[in-house]
């Protein structure tokens, strides 16, 4: 059994208990890009993305669908500055380098992510690369494949409900699943409806 868990931007292992243990687990921009599309490729059973990890295997899926058995996508989004602009994650670039521990504790508070975590300060140019490809990448072809299940928490406050929406027309036989649940839902309901 091959499962794959591609995290969201700052998503680190310590911020899941179970997950890491179950699945080849990535980081966007902390593994390199070539790491990630090599993942995707290589098919398997179950893989899931969440939130930037979702929209980068919302990029990828089309090419590999039939490699894989399930492809959950937690909190997708085909166009980041459609939720926050470019203006909102150039301050946040710039945040960074100023007051890196409040910048990224602010993040995770905005993600429901309530858990402490020891955070890297070498990461902070990968963090940076990352809030630029979101400043410019988009989502411009999906799939019908009844393999795909979106999941989306009505309380989150990163992907608003309109990217949903463009994602859901891009992906048009996916199965959707919206929950009473923030940005950062909760690992065992990721567990449940992926299967891990």
């Amino acid at each position: 059994m091959k499962n794959v868990f591609i995290s969201g931007w700052g998503g680190y292992p310590a911020m899941f208990e179970h997950i890491p243990k179950v699945t080849n687990f990535c980081i966007p921009f902390i593994h390199s890009d070539k790491y990630i599309e090599d993942t995707i490729s290589a098919g398997g059973d179950i893989i899931v993305g969440w939130s930037t990890g979702a929209h980068i295997l919302s990029k990828a899926v089309w090419r590999y669908i039939d490699r894989w058995k399930k492809v959950i996508l937690v909190a997708p989004f085909s166009d980041f500055t459609n939720s926050f602009s470019k203006k909102a994650l150039d301050i946040m670039i710039k945040s960074l380098n100023t007051d890196f521990l409040g910048t990224m504790e602010s993040f995770y508070l905005k993600c429901g992510f309530r858990g402490k975590i020891k955070l890297n300060l070498e990461d902070i140019f990968k963090l940076e690369t990352g809030l630029e490809f979101l400043k410019h990448s988009k989502v411009d072809k999906g799939c019908n494949s009844v393999k795909i299940n979106i999941l989306y928490g009505n309380e989150d406050k990163i992907v608003k409900r309109k990217e949903i929406d463009t994602v859901l027309n891009l992906f048009e036989n996916a199965r959707f699943i919206e929950l009473c649940q923030p940005h950062f839902i909760d690992e065992k309901v990721i567990i449940k409806y992926a299967g891990l």
